[in-house]
């Protein structure tokens, strides 16, 4: 009978159980995640991972808490993965452009036209995505180099 309360008691413990995080104050970073770690566990790891130690703080939460913390930082990354690779898709436009300026090429200008096609339907395509992965290795379909 005692190992029966026992083991009643301990179900709920382990169905809701709490984890614990660490993360990084200034940017709510989440930096670790352990489930039952021994108390400074976290702490410690961060420090020797080089973290200040005034710059993290120890938190525990459920489970729902940490995966809605963790969806709403995905949520941030998308959009700083498609502002990072449109801005290297405008930098090889630029590069690109510069190699092949309309005065010195019979069509120059068909090409800057292009490139410049090229660029907003880029930005089109990476608006659409929702997969840091996929954004960071999309590419666009360059147009060919004008003849001179």
């Amino acid at each position: 009978m005692k190992k029966i309360i026992c083991l009643f008691l301990l179900i709920p413990t382990l169905c809701f159980a709490d984890i614990t995080i660490v993360r990084q104050v200034p940017s709510g970073k989440i930096i670790e995640m352990q489930s039952n770690p021994r108390p400074g566990t976290l702490m410690q790891n961060a420090v020797n991972s080089g973290y200040d130690i005034a710059d993290v703080e120890e938190v525990m939460m459920t489970m729902a808490e940490y995966q809605s913390a963790m969806d709403a930082r995905w949520a941030e990354d998308v959009p700083s993965a498609r502002i990072k690779k449109m801005s290297e898709i405008r930098s090889q436009a630029t590069a690109l452009s510069a190699q092949y300026p309309p005065v010195f090429w019979d069509q120059g200008a068909d090409f800057q036209t292009a490139l410049t096609n090229t660029v907003n339907t880029a930005a089109t395509e990476i608006e659409a995505l929702n997969d840091i992965a996929t954004i960071k290795t999309y590419q666009p379909s360059w147009p060919s180099a004008p003849s001179h």
